[in-house]
């Protein structure tokens, strides 16, 4: 340890050392050359080797010393002290105890950042006093494997025992996930959120986001085991959450680390109020002016505010055309090993951003979410938003192993064709049909048949996103190069399929502010309780030529 480190400690302690001393020593003079005599020796221990527990170590050598003290005392028969029970037992040196304690405990941490191979090798010899041939059966490896991996193991020991490991602030100030979020399909997991089964598993993934890392350097950086970080490590790897190339790791998600201050907030609230207002007003002028909310294209609900909560947010996120973007989600979605195929992001989670997610409603926002499911002659797709103003209806395996009976039961109803008992009963669960006054079932939605209307509406709001776009393409080509800047090159795919959305598809925060526009202009009026279940919901049906 450095001098000026030793000295910081020691000085830091002085108090309560003599506050310790005073308690136990009566002469005021002695009081204070023991005070001294403690201090001296703890500050040439901190300058010769790295104590580990410098408190407790501290302690250890105040109470040697104190014992030291009364033995002089009571040699000299100067005065009759009863010595403390704390610090009775004296048959061995407690200096050298805590030394030998101190060297132990850095044994064993030191073994655990050996490799698995090494550190089974070096129990078995060592600690289960197994013989090399032994072990070199166990372990199905040469004899002359065994012998090469106890030599470097000794000598990575040597080195450790000599080399004081620094953790980084992840060791005492962790970070933790506000939201984790996909894109893309689920598998039997369910949400982003079980594939992290734990604090220590976010923050492995955030120390190699943007440097890659050993086992070794992210249990340093973490300050834990290297034992606990492997076994953690296998099954973010076999999910196919972090890369390996060689012995380093990165991660293969996208966080978001984002404080008040920060170019991204800049952006995001000069950028997104003022666009996606316009976006949200011209959409809803076109619809209005169209006159397509009489039109026979659009049936099931007749409420015009519901029919709109779910028109204008269906044409703004919609993809009519995905073959047309230059980096499809294919490429860069991954294929986890529970059966998914998704995109993970994480946010970080941090004062000034949550409140700027509440704000906006970011923190319960979902969406947009589809399923699609085809019969012999007809076809129909169920989309919806879930947000603020609806129930909470995206749940753990959305969509789920019934999606698909579900959306037959639609389609049958939509057709005119007599339901099952158990499907009216499923449908009206669901929030997808229920009982007018007269007892007839009804669609909750709005049902929007594929042909001209369909293409007419689509077609618009595709040319008024792109006009918006254009009129401030210098603003949004700079914050795309901005976000991109800020990734590391293993996610950098990732990053890309979303930046080419931005205010044209999928595009949340945009969602998000437009409702915000809406509501506050009274074009839009926020559901009632009873309408949460229903709104933001649509079923898109056409004929199957196929």
């Amino acid at each position: 340890m450095k001098k000026e480190k030793a000295e910081q400690i020691v000085s830091e302690y002085m108090n309560q050392i003599f506050s310790y001393v005073s308690k136990r020593v009566s002469n005021e003079q002695d009081r204070y050359d023991l005070v001294q005599n403690i201090c001296l020796q703890l500050y040439h221990s901190f300058c010769i080797k790295e104590i580990r527990q410098p408190e407790h170590y501290i302690w250890v050598v105040a109470k040697h010393c104190l014992v030291n003290y009364y033995r002089d005392v009571s040699k000299q028969n100067l005065k009759s002290i009863e010595m403390p029970t704390e610090i009775i037992d004296t048959s061995i040196g407690m200096l050298d105890k805590a030394v030998v304690d101190e060297n132990i405990q850095k044994l064993q941490e030191e073994i655990a950042y050996l490799s698995k191979t090494q550190r089974t090798i070096l129990i078995q010899y060592y600690y289960e006093e197994k013989k090399q041939s032994e072990i070199a059966e166990f372990l199905k490896l040469p004899i002359g494997t065994v012998k090469w991996h106890l030599n470097v193991a000794k000598q990575e020991l040597r080195k450790g025992m000599d080399k004081m490991r620094e953790a980084s602030e992840l060791k005492f100030n962790p970070i933790v996930f506000e939201k984790i979020g996909m894109s893309g399909s689920e598998g039997i997991l369910g949400s982003a959120s079980n594939m992290f089964r734990s604090a220590l598993s976010q923050n492995i993934v955030y120390s190699i986001y943007h440097q890659e890392k050993t086992v070794n350097e992210i249990a340093e950086s973490l300050g834990v085991s290297p034992v606990y970080v492997e076994s953690e490590l296998e099954f973010l790897e076999e999910m196919s959450l972090v890369n390996v190339e060689g012995k380093k790791y990165s991660a293969n998600i996208l966080i978001e680390e984002i404080d008040e201050g920060s170019l991204w907030f800049q952006y995001q609230k000069e950028l997104y109020p003022e666009i996606s207002a316009e976006i949200g007003n011209r959409l809803y002028d076109f619809i209005i002016e169209s006159g397509c909310l009489s039109s026979d294209s659009i049936i099931g609900i007749k409420d015009r505010n519901m029919i709109l909560w779910s028109l204008i947010f269906y044409l703004m996120t919609w993809e009519e055309n995905p073959d047309e973007k230059k980096i499809l989600f294919e490429e860069a979605a991954d294929i986890r090993a529970d059966g998914g195929q998704n995109i993970i992001q994480a946010v970080v989670k941090n004062e000034s951003m949550s409140e700027y997610y509440a704000e906006i409603g970011m923190d319960k926002f979902v969406g947009p979410c589809w399923n699609g499911q085809k019969l012999e002659n007809c076809f129909a797709i169920l989309w919806l938003l879930d947000g603020a103003w609806t129930e909470h209806r995206v749940i753990e395996h959305y969509g789920g192993l019934n999606i698909a009976g579900e959306l037959n039961s639609l389609i049958h109803f939509y057709q005119g064709d007599n339901l099952h008992s158990e499907e009216y009963a499923t449908l009206i669960q669901k929030g997808y049909i229920r009982k007018d006054k007269k007892g007839k079932y009804e669609f909750t939605m709005p049902v929007l048949k594929m042909g001209s209307v369909r293409d007419e509406l689509l077609a618009k709001a595709k040319c008024i996103k792109e006009e918006v776009y254009c009129k401030n393409e210098k603003k949004i080509e700079e914050y795309k190069r901005n976000l991109l800047k800020t990734v590391p090159k293993n996610v950098k795919k990732q990053q890309e399929y979303f930046v080419q959305n931005i205010f044209k598809t999928s595009d949340s925060w945009m969602v998000l502010y437009a409702v915000k526009a809406l509501v506050e202009s009274g074009k839009l009026v926020m559901p009632k309780e009873s309408e949460k279940m229903y709104v933001s919901r649509m079923l898109i049906v056409g004929e199957n030529k196929n």
